[in-house]
């Protein structure tokens, strides 16, 4: 996929932003626990590991009228994503103009992969970042 340079601005416009968790030391994803495929079902299963999942409390929760909303409008990029080429493309460049040249980037902090074509989405992502890709050498060694 041919990642086009967008800017910051236009990259939030195009993904939503991204979060800050406090646990880990960089930049991350967040999509609603309500869109969690198999995780949703899985929630309502007392003693299973979504039973209790942490983005359903804590932090989120405290502040979930304001996280919600980033959170489903980040859902709604991505799957906008997975249903046009175009969206598809412009998402992935947007991806990359906000993860920048950090070290390291967490996918789903909150939330889960909506389906084989979101993991080709974060696939193209990872894949801009491998020293194959002309798109910029400068941060080849992000994911070695």
């Amino acid at each position: 996929m041919r990642i086009i340079p967008i800017s910051k601005i236009d990259a939030k416009a195009i993904c939503g932003t991204l979060t800050q968790t406090s646990k880990m030391p960089c930049k991350s994803i967040s999509l609603p626990t309500e869109s969690c495929v198999t995780g949703f079902r899985m929630a309502q299963i007392e003693g299973s590991i979504c039973h209790s999942c942490y983005a359903n409390k804590g932090f989120y929760r405290t502040y979930e009228t304001a996280i919600k909303p980033a959170q489903f409008a980040r859902l709604d990029a991505v799957m906008q994503a997975t249903e046009n080429p175009e969206n598809a493309s412009l998402w992935v460049s947007g991806m990359v103009s906000l993860i920048g040249q950090d070290k390291y980037f967490r996918w789903h902090d909150s939330g889960d992969l909506q389906g084989l074509s979101h993991l080709e989405l974060i696939a193209s992502v990872c894949h801009s970042y491998t020293e194959d890709n002309a798109f910029d050498k400068t941060i080849s060694n992000v994911i070695k």
